[in-house]
Formats: structure tokens, sequence, C-alpha cells
């Protein structure tokens, strides 16, 4: 007969056995090569299809409709990286299939304002493969030849109803494309191209051609070659343009577009001979620096062309030309990418979100020839009276290089300047800073206060004075007799007055409440 101690013994190997056979199941199931039959009505199944049951219903299961308003989706379509997949997925061939070069052409969403619905609810980005060039052809205005028979898609709308759902957006001919601001697009770039032209070079069709040989054909905005906004759109733009690509699939191959080693490849080429703002950062479109038109002296063939998105159709540029109510997007966007792009090309480091400075730093952006401030150096002196320990700098932005412009936005806490191009520094200041925008006497659009909110910057709004007005406020001067006047005529009427009219008190009220924001952040012991 067994002894306590003997049955002791005899549990405690049971024991042992059975958590030895449980871990070795454990670590099997854990490894995949058992599975656990789970009992359901009519049979068994295993956890791993009760798993995958459950991941393919939640799947189809959707949230509650508040949880995607409007806004919220206008958002995400303009301003997040489904910009760029909605291009992707919206593409048509132009050319019939027998032709011997090729036409395709996206679709960008287009954020549509009062200003620009003439321009039609897309924007163009189109790819030509199988393109001749020919410089300076004696008595020719186009240089640029394609063996193209264009589809005739009037007749394909109409004979096949189904097909015309799949066609919205996309213009009856390449050429239809409207012209944008500054002679720019698709429409104004293929005002030197033929259709239709055997051409001179022999062998350029799209079979014959490097498929690893792509150039991007840029038409720059030709009004406004210095205003810093517009030609930040314009690099912005192109840049979404080779994005969109990277991730579109060729039908004729099922592979994207554009190669990871293509687009390391493309030819950036400038068809002026201008030289412009940020000449250099056009670089980060392609990692390469650009070429001119002009400095193509040979015939060409060119494998792939493309027609970029044009500038002023950036879905940023639509927001801040908005005269009713633009969308408030808060969430990190395409300008964030674009931003963090600009600041790894000039070799400067974000300002750390954390970094807050207890005696905020105040940059007034003075202007030399028009929009001056009327007093700046009086306002200058009342803020280093008000706020002792905050350094204050009154800067010229066209005196100093672009690089120094978005060095100091990024350690400036508070930018105060009139509405224009200079403001366009807002997308390089660190966020949770402010800016404050004086917008002119008679102003409907919301200035860069939305493009603000996208980079998480405060802002507020201040308005600048007739010169009566203030004549009146500081010197007591009457008015004149039916005042107010009418409003003025134009939509640039503001741009060429010489000075900005305010009081004193009205300006450093705005600038100190902006003071008194950004020292809150450190809470109240900095008060």
């Amino acid at each position: 007969m067994a002894g306590p101690i003997s049955l002791k013994r005899r549990y405690s190997l049971l024991l042992s056995s059975a958590c030895l056979g449980l871990l070795v199941v454990y670590y099997m199931y854990s490894a995949g090569e058992i599975t656990v039959p789970s009992f359901v009505a009519g049979g068994r199944e295993s956890l791993q299809d009760v798993d995958a049951k459950l991941k393919s219903g939640a799947a189809a299961l959707t949230l509650p409709a508040e949880y995607s308003t409007t806004n919220a989706q206008k958002c995400e379509l303009f301003f997040t990286p489904s910009y760029l997949q909605h291009i992707a997925t919206h593409q048509l061939p132009y050319c019939e299939a027998q032709s011997s070069s090729a036409f395709h052409c996206f679709t960008a969403p287009r954020l549509s304002i009062p200003l620009t619905e003439g321009w039609g609810e897309t924007d163009p980005l189109c790819v030509a493969q199988g393109v001749s060039f020919h410089p300076g052809r004696a008595g020719a205005d186009r240089d640029f030849h394609l063996q193209c028979k264009l589809r005739d898609l009037v007749t394909e709308r109409a004979r096949f109803p189904e097909a015309a759902k799949e066609l919205e957006g996309f213009r009856d001919k390449p050429t239809d494309w409207g012209w944008y601001w500054g002679d720019t697009g698709v429409g104004a770039s293929l005002n030197t191209w033929n259709f239709e032209d055997p051409g001179d070079v022999t062998g350029c069709t799209r079979e014959n051609i490097n498929h690893s040989d792509w150039v991007i054909l840029m038409r720059r905005d030709s009004t406004d070659t210095h205003n810093l906004w517009h030609k930040l759109m314009e690099i912005l733009q192109a840049r979404h343009s080779l994005d969109a690509l990277r991730i579109a699939i060729n039908p004729a191959t099922g592979l994207p577009w554009l190669s990871e080693q293509d687009a390391a490849g493309v030819q950036l080429i400038f068809d002026d001979d201008r030289e412009e703002l940020l000449e250099p950062l056009w670089e980060i479109v392609t990692g390469g620096k650009p070429i001119r038109k002009s400095s193509l002296q040979q015939p060409t063939c060119f494998g792939n062309v493309i027609l970029p998105l044009p500038g002023c159709g950036s879905p940023f540029w639509s927001n801040l030309l908005d005269t009713g109510h633009p969308e408030q997007c808060l969430s990190q966007t395409l300008l964030t990418t674009f931003v963090h792009r600009v600041f790894e090309f000039y070799g400067i480091a974000p300002r750390p979100v954390t970094e807050i400075h207890k005696h905020p730093t105040i940059t007034i952006v003075e202007r030399k020839e028009n929009r001056k401030f009327i007093a700046v150096d009086h306002w200058t002196a009342s803020l280093k009276e008000r706020w002792p320990d905050s350094p204050i700098n009154v800067v010229d932005f066209a005196s100093i290089t672009i690089e120094e412009q978005i060095k100091l936005a990024q350690s400036t806490d508070i930018l105060v300047g009139h509405h224009g191009a200079a403001m366009a520094h807002i997308i390089f200041m660190s966020p949770g800073t402010t800016a404050v925008e004086i917008l002119p006497r008679n102003f409907d659009q919301h200035g860069f206060r939305s493009i603000a909110a996208m980079r998480g910057i405060t802002y507020i709004a201040g308005r600048g004075l007739y010169e009566e007005e203030y004549e009146n406020a500081v010197n007591s001067k009457p008015l004149p007799q039916n005042w107010p006047p009418p409003p003025p005529q134009g939509f640039n009427h503001w741009q060429n007055q010489e000075w900005t009219y305010m009081t004193d008190k009205y300006i450093l009220n705005l600038i100190d409440s902006a003071v008194i924001s950004q020292k809150n952040r450190l809470g109240s012991s900095n008060l």
C-alpha cells in the first residue's frame, strides 16, 4: 500500500505531465500546426475560419453616418492622399488602339469656387507616348508631333450610355481642355502639338520607344513669375503629377505607369527661358536639375512626355480664393508632406512642437513698394514697450533668400503681414504658432485662414481702413459726403495700393492677442 509520500509524488508527476502537455499543445497551436474545432450549428469549423468570417463581416459594416460629414468627405478627397488615388483611378486613352502613338489623360477632382467655375469639374494630367520633337522648324509653330488618331468620344457617349458614365470629367478632345491662369495647363501646352502627324523621326512610336525614357514638360505661369504662392503651387502640382503616376496602373502592362526606377530618372523641361522665383526648388519634383526646351537642338523621339496638373488648379489654391465658407480641414494633409520636402531640400530641421518660447518672437513683414504699413516704426516701438523681452523683427522678405525666409518663419511665434504672397510663409511656420493677417478694406476672400488651419497655426484676421477713415479716426478729419464710396471694381484692385491704414490701437490689440495666446501655451506660470 502506497504511503502519503508516494501518492504525493504520483500527483506531482501527473500534474507536471499535464502542464507539459498543455504547453506543447499551446505551442503547436500558436505556430499554426494544429487547429481547434469550434462547434457551430450544422458542423464544425476552425477558429481561423471563424476569425476570417468576423474580419470580413467587420469590413462590410459601416459606422453611423454622422461619423462621415460632407465636410470630412471633402477634406479627405481634396487634401489627403485620396486626391492622388482619385487621379490614379480616373484615366482614359484618347488615341484609337491602332495608333502608333498614345495620349492618355487622368483627371483630378476640382474644388470648384465661383472664381473658377468656367474651368469645369476636373483638372487634366496627361501622358503622351511616342512623341517626336522638331526644334525650330522653319515656318512651323508646332514642335511636338504624335501619330494619334483620336477616338470619337462624342459618338461613343451617344451610342453607349453605359460608357458615358466612365467618360464623365473628360473632354471630347485633349485640345478641348481649357487654359488656366498664366497661360498654363494641358490645353495651353497642346497649342504647340500636332496630332495625327507621322512626324519626321523614323520609328518614333509607342512600340519602339525606350519605355524608361520620361520627361515632364512644364509650362509655367507667365503672369506673376515672382509670386511665392503661385510658384509653390506649381511645384506642388508637378510633384503630385508624378506621385499619382507612381500609383496609377497602366492597363496595357498591369504595372504602375511610373516605376520607382523610372521616377528617379524623369527629366523636367521648362518650355520657357525665364529666370523665376524658386528656380532651384524645382529639383524636388524629380530630384534632378531642370533644363529648357530651347537647349534641345536636335530632333528627338521622346518615349513618355508628362503634361502635369496646373498649379492654379490646386485645391489649396481654390480654398484660398473661396469667398464663401472654405473647408476647415484640421488633419494632416498633402501640404504637410510638401512642406517636409521643402525643408529636406534646404536642409532645414523642422522646429519641434515642444519648443515653446517663453517670450514669443514677433515678425512683421514689411513691404517697400505697395501695401506698406502706415506707421510700422511706431508700432514696433510700442510693442517693445509692451513686450520688452520678446524679439521683434521687421523684415522685407524681398531682401533675403527663400531659405532665410523659411528659417525665419520656423523660428517665429507670431507672423504679422498684409494679405498677399508673403503670407504664404504660414505653411512653413511651426504648428501651434500664430499668424496675424491684415486683409484689404474691401475683400471677400478668407485669406490664409484655411491654410493656417491645415498646418495647425492659430489664425487672427484684421482689416485695413480707407485712407479717409484713417484720417477721420486719427486726425478727426471729416469723412467726405456720400460716404462710404461704392466697392472698388476689379479683382486685384487692392494689390497696388501704396499704404495699408490701421490705427495704432487696432493693430496693437491684434498683436497683443497673439502674444497672450502664445504665452498661454506654457500655462499660467508664464503670464
